[in-house]
C-alpha cells in the first residue's frame, strides 16, 4: 500500500521546490496539487463552504450520518482515509512506496488530516514572511487589486501552522531558508525523518517535470536550488504603497507566531523599515489597492460567482 506524505505551507512559501526535491527519490511519487482532503474535511464542519446544493443543510445530514456509524465519527475519518489512500495508490507510479500530496491550504484542516492519517508524515514548510508577501505580489504581477485575496492565507495560515508546531505531534519542520542555503543537509535530515536514504540526485537532478495545477510558476522558477530568493523580496516590494502594505500585514502577525516559526518580528520590521523601494510615488498602486479592498473585503468576488454560477475554473483568480 502506498503511504501519503503531506506537504503543508502558506501559498507562495516554496512548497513546489520542496516537492521537486522529494520527487527526485525513486521511492516517492507525486502529482500537481490535488486538494482532495479539503472537501472531505469540510464535510463535518458547520461553516466554510458555499454550494449550489446547500452545504449547510447537507452538512447537518452528513454529521448525523457520521455520528450514527457503528464506529461513530472515528469510523468516518477512517473510511475517508481509506478512500484517499486508494486514490493516491491509483495515481502513484508502479513501485513507489510513498506519495506526496502537496496542497498548501491543508493548513486549514491539520486537525482533520491528523485524525484521518495519525501516522502519516506531515511536513510543515515555513518561510520568511516578507518573502512570502513578495511571492504573492509576483503571482498577481504586482497588481495590488488582487493582494487582498491573500489576506486570509496570510493571517490564518501563519497562525494555524504555528499552532500545529506548538500543539500537534509528529510534524517535520523545514525552513525554506535552510532548504536553499544547505539543500543536501536539509534534505538528508528530512529523508531520515521519512525513513528513507537521501539520494544526492534529489538536489543535483532537480526535476523539471510539469505536474499540473499549482505548478506552472514553480516549474519555470526551479531549474536548480539557489539562494537568490532569500533577498529578491526587496525587488518585488518596489513602491512605497507596496512597502506600507507589507508593513501593515507584518504588524498584524503576533510575535509568538513569528517566533514559533523561527523568525523575529522585530528584526523583520527593522529590515523592511530600512528597505528603500526602487520606484518613487506610484499613484496607480493606491487606486488598485482601494479597488481590491472593496472587491474582496466586501465579498463581491463571492457574489459574482454565485450570481454567474462560475467558480473561475482552473485559471488564476486574477484572470
Amino acid at each position: 500500500m502506498v503511504k501519503p506524505i503531506f506537504v503543508v505551507s502558506l501559498p507562495r512559501a516554496g512548497s513546489t521546490l520542496l516537492q521537486r526535491l522529494l520527487m527526485g527519490h525513486p521511492q516517492i511519487g507525486t502529482c500537481g496539487e490535488p486538494w482532495l482532503a479539503l472537501p472531505i474535511a469540510y464535510l463535518l464542519r458547520e461553516n466554510g463552504v458555499i454550494t449550489e446544493y446547500g452545504a449547510r443543510s447537507a452538512g447537518c445530514s452528513i454529521r448525523q450520518f457520521a455520528s450514527e456509524l457503528p464506529g461513530g465519527v472515528d469510523e468516518f475519518w477512517k473510511q475517508s482515509a481509506a478512500y484517499l489512500s486508494g486514490l493516491y495508490a491509483s495515481k502513484a507510479p508502479d513501485g513507489v512506496e510513498l506519495f506526496v500530496d502537496k496542497t498548501p491550504r491543508y493548513y486549514k484542516i491539520l486537525p482533520e488530516l491528523r485524525q484521518m492519517f495519525p501516522e502519516a508524515p506531515i511536513v510543515l514548510l515555513v518561510r520568511n514572511p516578507l518573502a512570502v508577501f513578495a511571492s504573492m505580489l509576483n503571482f498577481v504581477k504586482g497588481d495590488l487589486r488582487y493582494m487582498p485575496m491573500w489576506k486570509n492565507d496570510w493571517m490564518d495560515g501563519h497562525c494555524k501552522i504555528a499552532e500545529a508546531l506548538s500543539t500537534f505531534p509528529n510534524f517535520s519542520l523545514v525552513r525554506y531558508e535552510a532548504l536553499v542555503s544547505t539543500p543536501n543537509e536539509s534534505m538528508k535530515a528530512l529523508m531520515g525523518e521519512l525513513g528513507l536514504e537521501f539520494d544526492e540526485q534529489q538536489v543535483e537532478g532537480l526535476s523539471g517535470q510539469r505536474l499540473g495545477r499549482g505548478d506552472p510558476t514553480g516549474v519555470n522558477l526551479y531549474k536548480s536550488v539557489d539562494t537568490a530568493p532569500l533577498t529578491s523580496w526587496k525587488q518585488s516590494i518596489d513602491t512605497p504603497t507596496k512597502k506600507r502594505m507589507a508593513m501593515r500585514w507584518l504588524r498584524v502577525l503576533p510575535e509568538s507566531v513569528c517566533a514559533m516559526m523561527g523568525y523575529s518580528k522585530l528584526e523583520l520590521i527593522e529590515e523592511l523599515s530600512a528597505h528603500r523601494p526602487a520606484i518613487g510615488v506610484a499613484p496607480i498602486d493606491c487606486l488598485r489597492l482601494f479597488v481590491g479592498t472593496v472587491y474582496f473585503s466586501g465579498g463581491l468576488h463571492i457574489l459574482k460567482r454565485v450570481l454567474t454560477r462560475q467558480d473561475g475554473g482552473c485559471r488564476p483568480f486574477y484572470n
